[in-house]
């Protein structure tokens, strides 16, 4: 009997060791909640509360495997050991158990904890077309940058850029790179991607439009739209044509020489600049704001009694500039006298 005591005594000590040779095991989700696609971020912690020291100490996390830690340390009485881990490409809520297992010399202890990763997901993205407003010279070149973020809790795919103005909207999400449409692709929770454009030989005032479009985990397309005001620099060309002397004397069979000078009195450069007349004619390539060109030019062998002795030479000057021709006019007088 005594004998049969004493053994039942022992299995209870054996027994109560066992529970005793135990060890707060927790786990946590850092970032509750995860975005859809995204990383959920673990802290597992392992307090010792026993009395003595827990050895041989490894954790098994069979749902995250990056969880597991094969550590064979030791944690003294009282002592809390961590470490961090993750899980990449999460899509759906899920609930996780890690195990922990060691030695309360000469006892082992074997405990779990639980997690619960919630996944969210709510699209959402913007687009934007910076500068919102500029002004550009007739025929000058207006730059964008096209910024498309995803601001929701969604990986979001076959994301485009689209230019409205080029007309290019995407046939089965498939447009072609032009102008400011631009095939993005993927982009990851708070991703931005951004890219330059430009359109030439702007003529007249227009607003640039574009639509970006995105598609979501579940296969819904939405859409964004911005736009910017592109507005002409005011344009108001203008020449002049002078001709000196305006008026002069000859003798028969004598030569009248004159300079000419035309000028841009405009506030935009011309170009294709022609003087034309029975006199002077020239071809001057272009001329900037306020310059000027001046030439020489002739005309001999005058005679009296033709013309009543007088010669009337008008001269006309055209340029081109924003789209627009503009003209001047000036006149030249030769008197003819009898030669000494």
């Amino acid at each position: 009997m005594n004998q049969l005591m004493k053994c039942g005594f022992i299995v209870l000590l054996i027994a109560a060791l066992v529970a005793a040779g135990s060890a707060q095991l927790t786990k946590t989700v850092l970032n509750n909640p995860v975005p859809y696609g995204g990383t959920a971020l673990f802290r597992i912690q392992i307090h010792n509360d026993v009395g003595g020291w827990l050895t041989n100490v490894q954790t098994v996390d069979p749902m995250v495997p990056a969880c597991s830690n094969n550590w064979w340390g030791d944690i003294p009485p009282g002592a809390t050991v961590s470490y961090d881990c993750s899980a990449s490409g999460v899509t759906e809520t899920f609930v996780n158990e890690i195990i922990a297992t060691g030695y309360n010399y000469p006892n082992a202890f074997r405990v779990s904890a639980f997690a619960k990763v919630i996944v969210t997901c709510d699209p959402d993205f913007q687009v934007s077309l910076e500068p919102e407003t500029q002004s550009i010279a007739y025929g000058g070149t207006a730059s964008w940058t096209v910024k498309v973020k995803n601001t929701g809790t969604c990986v979001l795919t076959n994301v485009w850029a689209t230019d409205n103005n080029a007309a290019l909207y995407p046939s089965g999400m498939t447009a072609t790179d032009v102008g400011c449409s631009k095939k993005i692709g993927t982009l990851g929770v708070g991703q931005e991607s951004s890219f330059t454009c430009s359109q030439a030989n702007v003529i007249a005032n227009f607003r640039k439009v574009v639509m970006a479009y995105a598609t979501d985990p579940k296969g819904n397309v939405a859409t964004r739209i911005d736009d910017a005001q592109v507005t002409l620099i005011p344009c108001n060309p203008a020449i002049s044509i002078v001709g000196t002397p305006a008026a002069q004397f000859v003798h028969s069979g004598g030569t009248a020489k004159w300079k000419i000078t035309v000028k841009n009195t405009g506030d935009t450069d011309l170009t294709g600049i022609a003087v034309s007349g029975a006199v002077c004619k020239k071809s001057i390539a272009s001329l900037k704001t306020g310059a000027s060109s001046t030439y020489s030019c002739s005309k001999a062998g005058y005679k009296r009694g033709e013309s009543n002795n007088m010669y009337t030479y008008p001269l006309k000057v055209k340029g081109t500039a924003c789209g627009m021709t503009v003209t001047a006019n000036d006149a030249l007088w030769v008197t003819v006298k009898p030669k000494v």
